[in-house]
């Protein structure tokens, strides 16, 4: 027996509006392929929704780039008069609308009418997509790995939302010690641990509410980045694919056992 395997990486019907393409998206899960999947979420979905046999790997990060550089002797935080507001990291990839930057763009606004004592670091594309904010905003387009691990260093806070399955973003700020703010969302809860993470919205409010609440309480802010960095620690990408190797074997003995 020949594996064929089907690499989910998240559930593409949620990319489309209900019409033909989420309907024929959908319908590729009923083709006869194992399925190898990038969150335990999807591997849940694949399963009990679609009945396919699935396994689920976890998303990883690069462990020489993405790092905690703050704390070294060597790293210095340079913080002018200017850039003592505490700074906010946002993945504001909105051309992806799974990214739900509106809603993270949203919260903000709500919070810069209540302060002025934050400024809001975007990156992800090279034309954000607003023109004016009522908040200090710098935009630092589509940055390299080794630009990006520098600005979550720099920053106190990750904003960064996942609609559907979840991304490869917050495990690399994690990994820099960057305390995250994420969407409240099935994909979400399924994959982070209680204390790693604030899962905020979808309602702005909600999102103000809760980036306020880690700005005013630097000891719960603190205790999130210990709880996310040693989580996060455990991943590396040839654990993730060994994991991809084992289900691929896996597969492949249970079919060639029924088959005899």
């Amino acid at each position: 027996y020949l594996g064929k395997y089907y690499f989910v990486q998240d559930h593409e019907p949620e990319f489309y509006p209900t019409g033909s393409d989420s309907l024929l998206a959908q319908k590729t899960y009923e083709f006869d392929l194992a399925c190898i999947c990038a969150s335990p979420w999807l591997d849940q979905i694949m399963g009990e929704r679609y009945g396919r046999w699935s396994r689920a790997f976890n998303l990883a990060y690069d462990h020489q780039v993405y790092y905690q550089t703050r704390g070294l002797p060597e790293f210095e935080r340079k913080r002018t008069e200017e850039n003592a507001r505490f700074k906010i990291a946002v993945y504001a990839r909105a051309h992806t609308a799974r990214r739900c930057v509106e809603l993270a763009l949203e919260g903000l606004r709500l919070l810069g009418q209540q302060r002025d004592d934050f400024e809001v670091h975007l990156f992800g594309q090279d034309e954000m997509p607003f023109k004016a904010a009522n908040f200090h905003a710098y935009g630092h387009r589509v940055l390299s790995a080794e630009k990006l691990a520098q600005l979550y260093n720099e920053c106190d806070m990750g904003v960064c939302f996942s609609g559907t399955n979840y991304s490869l973003v917050p495990q690399e700020m994690m990994a820099c010690g960057l305390p995250l703010v994420e969407l409240d969302t099935d994909s979400t809860n399924a994959i982070y641990p209680e204390h790693a993470v604030t899962l905020a919205g979808p309602a702005p409010q909600d999102i103000c509410n809760k980036i306020c609440h880690l700005m005013d309480n630097p000891a719960r802010l603190e205790e999130q980045r210990r709880h996310a960095l040693d989580w996060v620690q455990g991943f590396n990408w040839e654990q993730s694919a060994r994991t991809v190797e084992s289900a691929i074997t896996d597969f492949l003995l249970e079919k060639n056992k029924i088959s005899q």
